[in-house]
């Protein structure tokens, strides 16, 4: 049978759940393996994994020993390939913007002028906060135009919400300029709030964010969010923070 080449997207079905994480198999009959850190962006615990008899789709990153696919399914990173014009290219490119070298800026310039600058961007801003790309991507943002800003602001949101990067988030988003970030903030707290059910911690996360930025439009959005909740907790945490901005009004 023909090797997949590295990078190859392919459709596979969950056969079974094992401790290194999940096994697969293609229609073409190749059983693959995805490790516990590659089955999704985030850790997930064993019962959030995919069903067995799922389908899936996946990267090839290669084989192992025993002439198995070793696979990726983390969604950043299957949209990541799948959008890339030239995938080696882009994975070039952010490793040379990795680099702190003195020749560091220009990498930056060249990153930007490149077809897969968001591409990247996107994927990195994806990767568990603990890990290295996010906080390089924020770094890359810091000095990014504007409008990249805006067209990631979905991303920074989630990044947020996940904790960890609060602050370099913020200083994204102050260099970019509030009054240019709002709108297109409000729009993705929005949809982040219609798509996603945040716990208490997470709430408050994003609501201490917000004030920082004294962004108090997506706040107003964020409390009132909080005040239809099902969790008694969270609904007076919406109340506070309407009271509290309400005295903040009368203030000024």
């Amino acid at each position: 049978m023909t090797q997949r080449s590295i990078y190859e997207i392919v459709q596979c079905q969950v056969t079974r759940h094992a401790s290194y994480g999940l096994v697969v198999q293609t229609p073409a009959g190749e059983i693959g393996t995805i490790g516990l850190d590659l089955i999704s962006n985030r850790p997930l615990k064993a019962e959030d994994w995919p069903e067995v008899g799922e389908t899936i789709s996946a990267v090839v990153m290669g084989y192992n020993r025993n002439g198995a696919l070793r696979l990726c399914s983390a969604p950043g990173y299957v949209t990541y390939v799948r959008s890339a014009a030239d995938i080696d290219a882009a994975r070039e490119m952010l490793a040379r913007v990795s680099r702190a070298d003195r020749a560091y800026m220009e990498s930056v310039e060249a990153f930007y002028d490149s077809d897969d600058a968001q591409v990247n961007l996107r994927w990195a801003l994806s990767r568990p906060w603990r890990s290295a790309e996010p906080s390089m991507a924020l770094r890359l943002l810091a000095r990014a135009p504007s409008g990249v800003v805006l067209d990631l602001m979905g991303d920074l949101v989630g990044l947020v919400v996940e904790g960890g990067l609060e602050e370099e988030v913020h200083k994204v988003m102050a260099s970019a300029g509030i009054k240019i970030t709002e709108p297109t903030l409000r729009r993705s707290i929005e949809s982040l709030l219609e798509d996603t059910e945040l716990s208490l911690q997470q709430y408050m996360r994003l609501a201490d964010f917000l004030h920082g930025l004294r962004a108090e439009r997506p706040l107003q959005i964020l409390a009132g969010k909080m005040l239809t909740s099902d969790d008694s907790a969270i609904r007076a945490a919406g109340k506070s923070m309407q009271e509290s901005s309400a005295a903040d009004r009368g203030r000024l």
